[in-house]
């Protein structure tokens, strides 16, 4: 009944989350992709990106670190085009302006003049014979009509790095958007210019000339050239509109830079674990206007921005970020919401206005189908998000695999829709896709998007949109410090788990041997007198009434048939619990169940014939005979524990290895130095946090002990419990671990 209260409560605030989310509506600027992770699982990262880039996507990131220390640095460009490129770098090669000089060249030589005898409106010339000139006014005005309505050229460069160190996160994030949009005056389309001077067709060579200035209209239809009026030219002339600028190439553009200082804090409830985040940023940045020439080649835009035509400006921005791990779940679902810019930062212009970055809220999910071995990610725009690009709105729903087979080896891939997509910017479906390769330390990573709809450029057909992203990921310091608070440290999950099945496969043996231990080291009911039958008592702190009975004990019995009991009391098999003076890690109040032997006087000749036949010399003393003395072993037992498992978590290699006496047996018959060997490299490549609790104590000799426990083993999307048996032995006052195994 409680575990479907907590499931219902806990769809009950994810419900209310969503249903929260999808009120607010807001107009933002585009969030841009920048962690490999994310660009390469179709633009999914609020729940899912390296936790370095958290201060990014998602501030509450930052709690779910898997390591101590981690650093990344990435470099990347996309490109998004709409009926630009192509017709533009046409115009470019032909070049406007030459085709204009060529028509107003002509337009002066006295040939095709030849038989006019006024320069009156209407006036038509001979063919010019112009060449080329014919076609390439058709292709200027066939590419001019083209990008006169819908168009677009969005490059965005950016150079990020991220650093993460535990809870906290500072990077350098260069965010940059620049576009390049036609504007065309579809009125003035038409080849007119402006003529001074004309050679008189009546007198050829006798110089003379125009008297005031006629303007000249290329029919590139016929080839010849015909005088119109001035009023005509205003309204219909390309060169006119050129020069008053209607027609031309509109740039705008901004690169900022995100410096953040970040922080996250993991909070448990009974619905689950909730994370909050939140960032605050340092934003220098530059603005970027100009106009330039129409037929200005595409591969040359990017430079125009660096020519005088930027602005600075400084803001700062704050971001705030949540996780949510639904306890229903087993931890496998994590859930997540960011709020980018809530504070709409702004950036002056050049021209004087305002170029504000809206705020953007975007959710996301994160599900490990296979512990961290394959997981599904997810994103979606609540905000209707606008860029620099004009008509480009976008609302994505994006997703992707990722399939981690190993340390040295990551796959993913995915796809994203904008769900706000229109004619003019239908990208159609991105698919995208991501590799890294290298070792434990560091690692190469490259991602990549494409869109299905396409765009023509050079004659071929190219996607509409892509991307690319490369990234170095460094966890130079990984493992270095143990981190004793944070559950989610970065482990191999499938060395774990090959550890649990080779501790299945010892346990019928371990559990053979105690049990072969115990036949061999009680003593024979039938050899013990009525007398002799001891009886058992519990407790965990020793009354008055039993230091008296201790006290009667040692004053009324012969140091013989003290002896005597001492050895009878070492062949039983005592159950021993830590007391309150054990370690943090040992979680339970302890008690101690103690066989006593009867408090009857013994026949002093009788014990001490006994004892001159049994012990011919003095032996020396059992320290597990006495109570104060048992105590004291079991502490320096669970003190050996504790500092295996610590040895064990912080992966202090030599430590842990010194927890195993030379004796110990290591499974699946591996000789003892092949397994350090092992052991030094899974422990090389791993830590974990590691629980124990519940210890339980059993001496069963005077320098053997069994001891079972509880194990809590936790990593990111992975946990479990385990019972488990170590048996110990003591060498040169130390308790050290000859087996090992899981109980069942």
């Amino acid at each position: 009944m409680q575990h479907s209260q907590k499931k219902l409560y806990s769809i009950i605030c994810t419900a209310f989350i969503i249903y929260f989310v999808f009120q607010v509506k807001a107009e933002a600027g585009e969030f841009l992709p920048l962690d490999t992770i994310a660009i390469s699982t179709g633009g999914a990262g609020v729940a899912s990106a390296s936790s370095s880039f958290g201060t990014y996507y998602n501030p509450a990131l930052l709690s779910h670190h898997q390591s101590g220390f981690e650093w990344v640095t990435s470099v990347g460009v996309g490109i998004r085009e709409f009926n630009l490129a192509d017709h533009i770098d046409q115009l470019s090669e032909i070049k406007i302006d030459e085709t204009l000089d060529q028509i107003e060249n002509a337009a002066t030589n006295y040939n095709i003049w030849s038989g006019v005898t006024s320069f009156d409106i209407g006036t038509k010339s001979n063919k010019i014979n112009s060449g080329s000139l014919p076609n390439d006014v058709k292709i200027i005005k066939k590419a001019l009509i083209s990008i006169s309505d819908n168009n677009g050229l969005q490059i965005m460069p950016n150079v990020s790095i991220g650093f993460q160190f535990g809870n906290f996160g500072i990077g350098l994030f260069s965010i940059s958007e620049l576009t390049a949009v036609s504007i065309i005056d579809k009125d003035r389309l038409g080849f007119i210019v402006p003529v001074s001077q004309i050679m008189n067709s009546t007198g050829p060579g006798t110089g003379n000339y125009l008297t005031e200035t006629k303007y000249v209209q290329y029919n590139e239809n016929d080839d010849t050239l015909e005088i119109i009026g001035n009023d005509a030219y205003k309204a219909s002339s390309l060169q006119y509109a050129l020069d008053n600028d209607s027609t031309y190439l509109q740039l705008r553009g901004i690169t900022y830079y995100e410096i953040p200082v970040a922080y996250a804090q993991k909070f448990n409830t009974p619905l689950g674990s909730l994370s909050l985040g939140g960032s605050i940023k340092f934003m220098p940045g530059y603005t970027y206007e100009k106009k330039v020439k129409v037929d200005t080649e595409s591969g040359d835009i990017q430079d125009e921005f660096d020519d005088g035509s930027e602005h600075q400006d400084t803001t700062f921005g704050i971001d705030l970020g949540f996780l949510y791990n639904p306890s229903f779940f087993n931890d496998r679902l994590v859930t997540g919401l960011v709020m980018k810019n809530i504070n709409s930062p702004k950036f002056e212009t050049k021209s004087g206005g305002e170029l504000t970055i809206d705020p953007q809220i975007r959710a996301g999910m994160l599900y490990h189908i296979w512990r961290d071995t394959l997981m599904v990610s997810l994103d979606y725009d609540f905000s209707e998000n606008e860029s620099l690009l004009d008509k480009y709105v976008s609302q994505n729903l994006g997703g992707g695999i990722h399939f981690k087979p190993s340390h040295s080896l990551s796959l993913r891939c995915g796809i994203q829709q904008n769900m706000k997509s229109t004619d003019m910017s239908d990208e159609g479906t991105i698919f995208t896709a991501g590799l890294a390769l290298g070792l434990k330390w560091v690692k190469l990573d490259l991602a990549g998007q494409y869109s299905t709809e396409t765009t023509e450029f050079d004659g071929n057909e190219i996607p509409s949109s892509a991307r690319v992203q490369l990234s170095l990921v460094s966890n130079l310091f990984y493992g270095k410090a143990e981190q004793k608070d944070s559950q989610y440290q970065d482990v191999d999950q499938r060395d774990v788990v090959q550890d649990a099945i080779e501790m299945d496969e010892e346990t019928e043996d371990i559990q053979q041997e105690l049990a072969d231990e115990q036949v061999v080291e009680q003593p024979s009911t039938d050899e013990m007198t009525e007398e002799e039958t001891p009886e058992e008592e519990t407790f965990e702190e020793e009354t008055p009434e039993q230091e008296d009975s201790k006290e009667e004990i040692s004053e009324d019995m012969p140091q013989e048939a003290v002896s005597q009991i001492a050895s009878s009391e070492s062949q039983m098999t005592p159950t021993v619990e830590p007391s309150e003076e054990a370690p943090a890690e040992i979680t339970e109040p302890l008690t101690i169940t103690k066989t006593v032997a009867p408090t009857e006087k013994a026949e002093p000749s009788v014990m001490t014939q006994s004892v001159e036949k049994e012990l011919p010399e003095k032996p020396t003393p059992c320290p597990t005979n006495n109570i104060q003395s048992k105590m004291q072993e079991t502490i320096n037992i669970t003190t050996a524990i504790s500092n295996w498992g610590k040895s064990w978590s912080s992966m202090n290699i030599n430590a842990y290895l010194d927890m195993y006496s030379p004796n110990y047996i290591p499974s699946k018959g591996l000789d003892i130095k092949a397994w350090k060997k092992q052991r030094r490299k899974r422990l090389k490549k791993d830590f974990i946090k590691l629980d124990i609790s519940n210890v339980s104590i059993e001496f069963t000799a005077c320098d053997k002990a069994k001891v079972t426990f509880d194990q809590d083993y936790a990593s990111p999307g992975y946990k479990d419990h385990t019972k488990k048996i170590m048996l110990f032995e003591k060498l040169d006052s130390r308790w050290l671990i000859i087996r090992e195994g899981a109980a069942k």
